[in-house]
């Protein structure tokens, strides 16, 4: 064994010299796709003698190899899952490997035996795969969770398995987790090798779309210094990839709940979810998934079913308002239900009112629920995936995704204008293609493909009556009738620029009801019908602000992956990005202060080259990525004053021609920069035993500002609001370096 150390580490010593000088000399970096792995290995007799010309097989797709004159081989590019890997040679018994699991980016060693046989087809030697806990050449910290893991906790949410993980910690934020001390939002997020971050994700990570649990083949994330193919994250990434179907027809079905429990402890949950994947002809396969959510109301801490809500439930009784303009007026006063909590505390049997009372005017109470606070999710999922060839494949993965909730009204229980709800969707198609253009028992050329459509949108505001009525309590949280909103009555969705063209010249459409006070909140008649206090019981009004996002991405990657020796993987790539943004937010529905808009089509992209040198007991990997952004966007000269500028036309509100004179005038506005910046890698594996490994790692990790910070109030001008809001900046790359021992 000490041998072994000796040896191995003077190779890695003597490699780890010559690697850091190419470093500073050439860039020749290498990615592999997190999609898919590699397997390699031996083909021997009983004896060990090597079996040159020995065939192995990737059973049930089209990748193979063919050994050497030593008896390696390597199959690259293999999808993410678990196989039989099959090996066949003249005069030997041909033996499957079975269940042995290719992990994303990594290569797992599998050597194999072949016994003699007098016949070929006699006999078949079946042997269950030893699949390591950490791959040999893993160059960074990072965990990987197969899916059928995924699929057995009890976890409604596949990135609740993300925060389970070392160097990952939940940040306390919806949908956000903080990885090795970085801020929420810093981890890029890709699914089937797609980003699925937003570009407008705020400080909660930005990711709204995800997967069923029963979806997952492998989720992971690099806590360590990144491999040069991911870009725009500073302190890691998660990667998902979903399942293809097997050579059997299979599903599952699955039901949660926790109503059955009491109300002290449910909260209304229900999901279903269900599966079924499996060939369609030849090496064509199908998976297809689908997730139904709902839930009556939000997580409330331990003991929240002794914390009391009221609702409105019919009418107490009619009095007349004789102080009421145009005469005297009859105004309904609401009775008001105990909904949560325990019903019982209030009221006696003195009179018949207060038994009305300790009975809760026949309504029961609902434990720790609060009303008109449900939300559910809808999910379908789909993906076919075809090999072929000789290491080749191509698959389509779809994935369409809405959300609905509403929003406790707290003190706007008695103001039905008030109610407020959110309904958000998100669409997904990506497209990966490897083809393996040259392949011998030693080398092997591949293109690899990655294209990616990404939608999401999102309304928040006011409800439209009749939806809010029809919405108030559906059924075990589920409702397909999709929430109406009536803050946007002539308001486009999404916005354009003629919204932000009215913006910067003060005049036109800009907010939906601009300085229309009818809209309020107010307490009409009676101030106080119930002495409550003035001013917080809101009675009327449906003014309650309201966002419109909508975002739409294309994206691209296109690597060269070339397999030069059994040493040597080189790799040359890069990768794109065209978003479409549209964003508006507003606290009122009739009023511009703090109000942000913005429509805008930032670009990025990025070049990267690698080599990853695998020597069996050092892998060493080195590389670098360019990257480069451009948020095209106006910023305002002097942050505040745009048509208040002395510059600035008033005819540009109405004359198109002078309009757009005045975005190209540098005394109103500064235009955005374009940004760059070159980051290295490298990163080392030294597996000195089966159970201890060493890794060393440097990288520096790039990311572009998120859009919500780069471009608040960029179009507000003082006029209308004031000088406590928020003027964004053109902003540079954010920066990290990482060292990993």
């Amino acid at each position: 064994m000490m041998h072994r150390v000796r040896s191995a580490l003077s190779r890695f010593l003597g490699t780890a010299v010559v690697t850091a000088l190419a470093l500073f000399v050439t860039v020749v970096p290498a990615a592999a796709q997190q999609t898919t792995g590699k397997v390699e290995g031996t083909v021997t007799d009983q004896a060990g003698v090597a079996l040159a010309n020995a065939q192995l097989f990737v059973a049930g797709t089209s990748f193979g190899a063919v050994t050497n004159d030593k008896g390696y081989y390597f199959i690259n590019n293999v999808p993410v899952g678990s196989y039989t890997l099959r090996a066949q040679f003249i005069g030997y018994a041909p033996t499957e490997v079975r269940d042995v699991r290719i992990f994303g980016g990594q290569t797992i060693t599998q050597d194999i035996k072949l016994a003699p046989s007098a016949i070929q087809v006699s006999g078949l030697t079946v042997t269950a795969a030893s699949n390591p806990i950490v791959p040999r050449d893993q160059v960074a910290s990072k965990s990987i969770v197969s899916g059928d893991l995924v699929n057995n906790l009890p976890i409604d949410d596949v990135r609740n398995v993300i925060a389970l993980q070392p160097g990952v910690v939940e940040s306390g934020v919806v949908g956000g987790v903080s990885i090795r001390g970085g801020r929420p939002g810093e981890a890029n997020v890709y699914i089937d090798g797609a980003s699925v971050r937003l570009t407008n994700g705020g400080n909660m990570g930005g990711q709204r779309i995800t997967l069923g649990t029963n979806s997952v083949e492998e989720a992971s994330v690099t806590t360590g210094a990144l491999g040069v193919e991911f870009s725009d994250a500073q302190s890691g990434v998660i990667s998902f990839t979903t399942r293809s179907g097997g050579q059997a027809l299979k599903g599952n079905v699955s039901y949660e709940t926790d109503q059955p429990f009491g109300d002290a402890i449910s909260f209304g949950y229900n999901r279903f979810e269900g599966s079924l994947g499996g060939p369609v002809f030849g090496n064509l396969r199908f998976f297809a998934s689908g997730v139904l959510q709902g839930q009556l109301t939000d997580f409330r801490q331990k003991g929240a079913e002794n914390a009391p809500f009221f609702s409105v439930g019919g009418v107490d009784q009619v009095v007349v308002d004789s102080t009421a303009s145009g005469g005297a007026s009859s105004v309904t006063l609401p009775e008001f239900v105990q909904y949560s909590g325990q019903c019982g505390q209030f009221g006696s049997s003195a009179t018949p009112l207060s038994q009305a009372i300790a009975n809760n005017y026949g309504v029961s109470c609902q434990g720790v629920r609060r009303p008109m606070n449900w939300s559910n999710t809808l999910q379908a999922q789909g993906k076919l995936s075809y090999s072929y060839g000789n290491g080749s494949s191509v698959s389509l993965t779809g994935l369409a995704q809405g959300q609905q909730s509403r929003n406790f009204p707290g003190t706007n229980i008695d103001a039905p204008g008030l109610y407020t709800g959110t309904h958000s969707w998100q669409r997904l198609a990506v497209l990966n293609l490897t083809h393996s253009a040259f392949k011998s028992a030693e080398r092997e050329l591949a293109i690899n493909l990655n294209l990616s459509w990404a939608r999401d949108r999102s309304i928040f505001g006011p409800l439209d009556p009749q939806s809010e009525l029809a919405t108030r309590d559906p059924t075990m949280g589920v409702t397909f009738k999709t929430l109406q909103f009536s803050g946007f009555p002539n308001f486009p969705f999404p916005i354009g620029d003629d919204i932000i063209r009215n913006i910067r010249s003060g005049a036109g459409l800009r907010v939906p009801m601009l300085n229309n006070g009818t809209i309020d909140a107010g307490q009409p008649f009676r101030l106080n019908p119930y002495g409550m206090q003035s001013g917080a019981w809101s009675t009327s009004g449906s003014n309650t602000g309201g966002t419109l996002l909508s975002e739409t991405r294309l994206g691209g990657r296109l690597v060269v992956d070339w397999q030069a020796n059994r040493f040597h993987r080189f790799t040359l790539g890069g990768d794109a990005k065209k978003t479409d943004l549209s964003y508006w937010q507003d606290g009122s529905l009739n009023r511009q202060i703090f109000m942000n808009a913005y429509v805008v089509h930032p670009v990025q992209y990025g070049l990267f080259a690698a080599d990853r040198l695998d020597l069996g007991d050092v892998v060493i990997e080195v590389g670098a990525r360019y990257d480069y952004y451009d948020s095209r966007t106006l910023f305002a000269k002097t942050p505040g004053r745009i048509f208040t500028n002395p510059d600035w036309n008033v005819d540009a509100a109405t004359d198109p021609a002078i309009y757009q004179q005045m975005l190209a005038d540098t005394n109103i506005f500064q235009p955005s920069k374009g940004h760059h910046t070159i980051s290295p890698r490298l990163r080392v594996s030294f597996p000195i035993t089966e159970q201890t490994d060493f890794r060393l790692s440097y990288s520096h990790q790039v990311q572009t500002p998120e859009f919500t910070t780069l471009l608040t109030g960029i179009n507000n001008d003082l006029s209308f609001t004031n000088s406590n809001d928020v003027f964004g900046r053109d902003l540079d790359f954010g920066k990290t370096i990482l060292f990993e021992f």
